[in-house]
């Protein structure tokens, strides 16, 4: 696990094959609201969402397969509107921008959704239209 949190390639190595064939732009673990026994309770996730906004979900980094979920923009409304550099939106397409995991400290939460994203400044480097350079 704290592999997996330091070394973003160790993560991305044991994602399905067919994952991996994705040019997903988000990998990583998050806190999952679900009922258990009829109570609410978190439960924590792996998740990754490719560059066309579609997502999987699973239980664990080293599983043979990922469970395709529905993306719920609905979900992180909240995001959009606080305009967060993580997110943006084309039609009905939500699009979450992190290049790669480092610790669990430089993750940023996300809405109720409770997704986690690192901003490293290699995106900074390549995007430079989202933080304006000084002349």
């Amino acid at each position: 696990m704290d592999q997996a949190w330091s070394n973003p390639s160790s993560a991305k190595s044991k994602l399905p094959d067919e994952l991996l064939e994705e040019d997903y732009v988000l990998f990583g673990w998050m806190d999952c609201c679900q009922h258990v026994s009829g109570k609410n309770g978190w439960t924590k996730k792996f998740f990754a969402i490719n560059d066309t906004g579609d997502m999987w979900m699973g239980t664990s980094e080293n599983m043979a397969e990922l469970q395709k979920v529905d993306l719920q923009t609905s979900m992180i409304q909240e995001v959009l509107e606080s305009e967060h550099p993580l997110v943006f939106q084309v039609s009905d397409k939500l699009f979450l921008r992190a290049d790669q995991l480092k610790t669990k400290q430089d993750w940023i939460g996300i809405a109720s959704f409770r997704v986690y994203a690192f901003l490293s400044d290699a995106f900074n480097r390549r995007h430079p239209s989202s933080h304006p350079q000084e002349e």
